[in-house]
């Protein structure tokens, strides 16, 4: 199913990368409206240029179930830990407390410049959501190298070329 959303400006981040905080503000608020999350135990956003494995995600998961919590899957030397943006994982918990108390983070954050994975984490944060830091769910080029034949992750990122995005599925899924 296909869901329209209202066009918006993305312009570039404080980081240089996307300022897209709007625009997936307007993606929440359909999944908010479709409630769909409301029966799953994790709600997890994943780019388009990210091979994920479903099984291995649920089995790194399994353990943080039912707790209020969001991944934090990136500790690149000279940053803080965060989300990155390739891949988000969220407990019904954090999705339950961002929807109901997002006005909060709307009218106490500068959010306007920033990318959604950054707005998602500091939003959270604020309201009181567990971090969890999970380092190997996520191996991530942009963070400290992507390796598909890393047998303890569960998302691959960036694949750019389906050609490089198939070979990626298939080391992965051999390398178990």
């Amino acid at each position: 199913e296909t869901i329209p959303l209202k066009p918006v400006y993305v312009g570039t981040s404080m980081d240089h990368t996307a300022g897209n905080t709007e625009l997936f503000l307007r993606v929440w608020d359909k999944v908010r409206e479709h409630g769909q999350y409301q029966h799953t135990d994790w709600t997890i956003k994943v780019d388009p240029d990210a091979v994920m494995l479903p099984t291995r995600v649920r089995s790194i998961l399994k353990e943080y179930t039912g707790l209020s919590t969001y991944i934090v899957n990136c500790d690149k030397p000279g940053m803080a830990p965060m989300m990155f943006g390739s891949s988000e994982m969220y407990s019904k918990q954090a999705m339950l407390t961002f929807f109901d108390k997002l006005p909060q983070c709307l009218g106490s954050l500068g959010w306007k410049m920033w990318g959604e994975d950054y707005f998602m984490g500091k939003c959270l944060d604020m309201l009181g959501v567990t971090r969890t830091n999970q380092f190997s769910i996520v191996s991530d080029g942009v963070c400290k190298g992507v390796n598909c034949g890393d047998p303890n992750a569960a998302v691959f990122h960036p694949k750019k070329d389906s050609a490089s995005w198939m070979a990626c599925l298939d080391q992965a899924m051999g390398s178990r």
